[in-house]
C-alpha cells in the first residue's frame, strides 16, 4: 500500500483568456515551450513507495484542454517526476522567467537529509517533464519558502529562497541564472532575524514597492516578545 501526504498546489499561470463562442480554444502549449500564455498547475508532495521506508519527493504538471467535452478530461495529467528523499512536510515551489525569454520555468524546494535540496529543471513542452535538472543543496531546513522577482531590473527573474536555520534565524538567499544556463547562482544571503518556527510564522513577498523598476522582498513574520505574547513584524529588502 502507498503512503502519501498532498501538500500544495500551485498555479502556474493568472492569465485569463476570454474567447468568442465561435471560437475554439487551442492550448498554445502544444505549439510552443510556453508557461506564460497557458493554463498549466503543478502538484508537489512526499509520498512513500510501498517497497520503502523513505519518503521521495513528487512533482506533477497538469494542462488545461479547453478542446476536450468534459471538466475532467480537460485537466490533463502528464508524468510524475519523482525526485530525492524528503523528510517532513516541507516543500515549496514558484515560476519565474529565470532566462528573460517567452515562457516560465519553475523551482521546488523541499527539506532533504543533508538540508534544503533546490531544483531548477528543464522542462520539455512535449510532455510537460524533465530529465534534466540543475539541484544544490544547503544547510537548514525548517520552514522552507520560494518567491521569484526581477531584482536588479534586468527583464530577467530571479527567486529567493527563505528558511529556518540551524542557528534559529531566518535566512533569505537570492539565485540568479547566467544566460541560457538553469544553473542557480547564489548572489546573496541575510539572516538577521532570530526565529523559532514552533513559536511564530513567516511568510515573503516580492514586488516593486517603490516604483524604482526593481523588485524588493517583503519578509512577515510573527515572533514572541516579552514571554508569550506574539508581535507582526514586517521587513523590506532590496537587491543591489
Amino acid at each position: 500500500m502507498k503512503i502519501y501526504t498532498v501538500l500544495l498546489i500551485i498555479v502556474f499561470s493568472l492569465t485569463t483568456n476570454t474567447f468568442p463562442q465561435t471560437e475554439i480554444y487551442k492550448d498554445r502549449l502544444a505549439q510552443v515551450k510556453d508557461l506564460v500564455n497557458s493554463t498549466e498547475l503543478i502538484m508537489v508532495w512526499r509520498q512513500k513507495p510501498s517497497t520503502s521506508e523513505e519518503y521521495q519527493f513528487h512533482q506533477r504538471i497538469y494542462d488545461l484542454d479547453m478542446t476536450l467535452p468534459g471538466l475532467d478530461e480537460r485537466l490533463v495529467p502528464y508524468p510524475v517526476q519523482i525526485d530525492t528523499s524528503i523528510v517532513e512536510n516541507n516543500m515549496a515551489v514558484a515560476t519565474g522567467n529565470f532566462l528573460n525569454g517567452s515562457f516560465k520555468h519553475l523551482v521546488a524546494a523541499w527539506q532533504g537529509p543533508e538540508g534544503v535540496t533546490v531544483s531548477v529543471p528543464e522542462i520539455e513542452f512535449e510532455t510537460l517533464s524533465w530529465t534534466n535538472e540543475s539541484q544544490l543543496s544547503v544547510p537548514g531546513g525548517a520552514r522552507i519558502d520560494l518567491a521569484t522577482g526581477n531584482f536588479f531590473g534586468d527583464g530577467q527573474e530571479e527567486f529567493v529562497l527563505a528558511f529556518n536555520g540551524t542557528d534559529t534565524t531566518i535566512h533569505l538567499q537570492v539565485f540568479s541564472f547566467n544566460p541560457g544556463s538553469l544553473v542557480p547562482i547564489m548572489r546573496g544571503t541575510i539572516n538577521d532575524e532570530h526565529f523559532e518556527w514552533s513559536k511564530g510564522s513567516y511568510d515573503i513577498i516580492t514586488g516593486d514597492f517603490n516604483t524604482d523598476g526593481h523588485d524588493d522582498i517583503a519578509l512577515l513574520f510573527v515572533k514572541p516578545l516579552d514571554g508569550n505574547n506574539l508581535v507582526p513584524l514586517r521587513k523590506n529588502l532590496q537587491c543591489r
